[in-house]
């Protein structure tokens, strides 16, 4: 603040574990002066936020995954900030020109998908998401959670990592980025019976041994989208549902059994892309 200003209240909230020098400066230019030339600080309160530290695979909801943290510090699975399920991983505190990491390694053919949200001085301090060395995402300023996904389609392995850096000054916000929810899904699929990845979508609808087999292929171009798969009888009831969030592109098999003989409509939905058919299950 600067002039004649009256006493007004300020808040500053860091939700990044760790301390924090807070200074209050009163500076002057090279001439002049107005009023008293001075600054007034009173009644300062301080309110720890309470939290509890969990394990990294607890907070990132993943205990398949090896997690490797480090950099200028270390990031760890916290309570006071989260999406889902009550924790996520928080960064390690840090200061300017220095970073902190959290990496661990997958193996494709697959899909990575997870939630962040960063609170950071906005454009010069990041949270960033690489494949391998590669750059893929990154946010910056104050974002709130949001969901991103990497579909892998080879079948090596590949680290992946989550970097928050700071440039050479000035902070903003709790200073540090939240990961969370992360989840790996596999495509065996593509490689049961060395089929490549199809090049356009198709849907097979046949009657199995005491169920009803379905097969479809999801192109690229349709994937990251979400798939609701329903079965409806001919009443208008609803016996089967399925959501998969974020689908990859490859060929898939869905199996539907303990169904009656019957009359049933199967409603298909990838994206924008809705197909509905009628079908005869006999036993």
């Amino acid at each position: 603040m600067s002039g004649e200003v009256d006493w007004t209240q300020e808040k500053f909230i860091n939700l990044v574990p760790g301390e924090d020098t807070l200074r209050w400066v009163y500076a002057k230019d090279g001439s002049g002066s107005y009023g008293q030339d001075a600054g007034w600080v009173d009644f300062v309160e301080y309110f720890p936020i309470n939290y509890t530290e969990v394990s990294i695979n607890e907070a990132a909801d993943n205990f398949a995954l090896n997690f490797v943290t480090g950099g200028n510090a270390n990031w760890m699975g916290q309570t006071a900030v989260s999406y889902f399920d009550s924790d996520a991983v928080v960064s390690g505190k840090i200061g300017n020109n220095e970073s902190t990491f959290l990496s661990t390694q997958v193996v494709g053919p697959c899909t990575l998908s997870f939630y962040w949200k960063v609170s950071s001085e906005s454009v010069y301090d990041k949270l960033l998401f690489y494949k391998d060395d590669t750059l893929k995402f990154y946010i910056s300023g104050e974002v709130d959670w949001q969901r991103e996904i990497l579909v892998i389609q080879d079948q090596d392995t590949h680290t992946v990592k989550w970097v928050y850096r700071k440039d050479g000054s000035e902070a903003a916000g709790s200073d540090g980025g939240w990961v969370d929810k992360i989840e790996v899904k596999y495509i065996t699929h593509v490689s049961e019976k060395n089929e490549k990845i199809p090049d356009k979508f198709y849907l097979e609808i046949l009657n199995g041994k005491n169920c009803i087999d379905l097969h479809y292929g999801v192109p690229p171009y349709l994937s990251s989208k979400n798939l609701i798969l329903s079965l409806y009888s001919v009443s208008g009831r609803r016996v089967f549902y399925k959501m998969k969030n974020g689908i990859s592109p490859g060929h898939y098999r869905e199996t539907i059994g303990h169904l009656k003989s019957g009359v049933y409509f199967i409603k298909f939905q990838l994206g924008e892309k809705k197909i509905l058919r009628k079908v005869i299950f006999m036993k």
